[in-house]
């Protein structure tokens, strides 16, 4: 038999790298009750970025804008529990109309701040253009509502474990594939497209199939083939 002679330099760095790995997974998934202490909550607030600094800031603790100051334990308490939040940017994607006023004077250009804010029900993340990716929400177990109309994502798989979300609001992204939307029973209402401006769906067969699904939201030139496929939803348009 022969033997194969193991590295052992390779074999502990690897080692390390697994380490690594599980160490940053577990850090990506904390809850809000993880952070117990002070310390713990100041050390988020320092390893934010600066553009969800500057959202809470503005949003939810009411600063001077760009004051750059650091908030009270108390404070980050309270963002901590948080259930709802706010974050509407001022940016027009295609020169849609807007209809939700912003609640920060710039545009985020992703979602990373909330990923430990778990006791949140509802987020409003709309008009912000630039935000791709709903990874970081991937462990809010307790959200019910989510708006991200006005923005640039193109993939709904982080939302597939949210079994609570119920309202779903996306006009204005580049989504092409509803198949996550389609076992996810909590879910009652969606809009995909709203005043001309929708996403490029390959096929609505998934989302049809979710029969817990009350009322749709598309383009006028998808209503009456939804509609007929399931005449129990209410389907709505509006330009």
């Amino acid at each position: 038999m022969k033997l194969i002679k193991v590295n052992q330099n390779a074999l502990e760095s690897f080692g390390k790298l697994l380490n690594q790995s599980n160490e940053l997974q577990a850090e990506q998934t904390r809850n809000a009750e993880w952070f117990d202490t002070p310390m713990k909550r100041m050390q988020w607030w320092m390893d934010l970025e600066t553009q969800w600094k500057e959202a809470f800031s503005q949003s939810i603790l009411h600063f001077a804008p760009n004051s750059n100051k650091m908030p009270s334990d108390q404070e980050l308490q309270f963002l901590f529990d948080l259930e709802r939040i706010y974050v509407t940017g001022n940016a027009r994607k295609n020169n849609a109309r807007v209809n939700n006023n912003p609640n920060i004077d710039f545009a985020l250009t992703n979602l990373s701040g909330l990923r430990h804010l778990t006791n949140l029900k509802r987020i409003e993340a709309d008009y912000n253009a630039h935000i791709q990716s709903l990874e970081p929400l991937s462990n809010l177990t307790n959200l019910e509502v989510l708006w991200f109309d006005n923005n640039s994502v193109n993939d709904l798989t982080p939302l597939m474990n949210l079994h609570k979300l119920s309202s779903l609001c996306f006009w204005n992204n580049e989504v092409t594939d509803l198949n996550p939307l389609m076992n996810m029973l909590s879910l009652t209402d969606v809009v995909i497209s709203l005043y001309g401006h929708g996403n490029p769906i390959e096929s609505f067969e998934p989302l049809l199939k979710n029969m817990n699904l009350k009322s749709v939201m598309v383009s006028f030139n998808d209503k009456d083939a939804i509609k007929s496929r399931r005449p129990d939803l209410a389907v709505y348009s509006y330009k």
